[in-house]
């Protein structure tokens, strides 16, 4: 669905006999990991009609090196459709682990706490600073930086990492969902 790619088309029967492989790969090569931080929100994070708010919720999600760097080598050795797959199952992956993390540990705490939340602040997306990501990184402390880092442009490694947060507080609802697509601005987004 992601790639357009139809049943009934002509590379269908290729392609889905192509992504059979890489998916099995992508469960083989996947590390997932997903550490939540609760904390203030500092001064210098400034959220149009936030600034109200002082508790977040700051998450980093990562699949780990191994299937960023497949997917690098597969591109690499010319094997384009592999890692285009690879590529677009591991993207789906990230937000898979970072839906599950909302559902099976923050949710729960937002209903024990009875305390509300926005929907997920993506540094890069939604008029956040890219910047944000070096404070998240930092705020989850040392587990992290041993799996993830950050380099000068602001992007972080291994790829198929993402950094991101919610304001917290009791005059929000609990909700049940972590994102909200329609306000969405990845407009190419499938």
């Amino acid at each position: 669905k992601i790639l357009d790619c139809k049943h009934g088309s002509n590379s269908f029967k290729f392609v889905n006999a192509v992504y059979e492989t890489i998916l099995e790969k992508a469960y083989s090569l996947i590390q997932p990991k997903g550490i939540i931080n609760i904390a203030e929100i500092p001064d210098f994070i400034n959220l149009r009609g936030k600034e109200n708010y002082k508790s977040g919720i700051f998450c980093i999600a990562t699949l780990g090196k191994k299937i960023s760097e497949e997917s690098s080598s597969l591109f690499s050795a010319g094997e384009y459709l592999e890692g285009l797959l690879l590529d677009t199952i591991a993207d789906q992956m990230l937000i898979n682990l970072t839906t599950s993390m909302y559902q099976e540990k923050i949710l729960p705490f937002l209903r024990e706490k009875e305390v509300g939340v926005s929907y997920g602040y993506i540094p890069g997306c939604q008029n956040v600073p890219i910047e944000y990501q070096r404070y998240i990184l930092d705020l989850v402390g040392p587990e992290a930086k041993n799996e993830i880092s950050i380099t000068e442009g602001m992007m972080l490694n291994p790829v198929k990492s993402t950094a991101y947060f919610y304001v917290m507080d009791k005059s929000l609802p609990i909700r049940k969902m972590d994102r909200d697509c329609n306000n969405c601005d990845m407009k190419d987004c499938k």
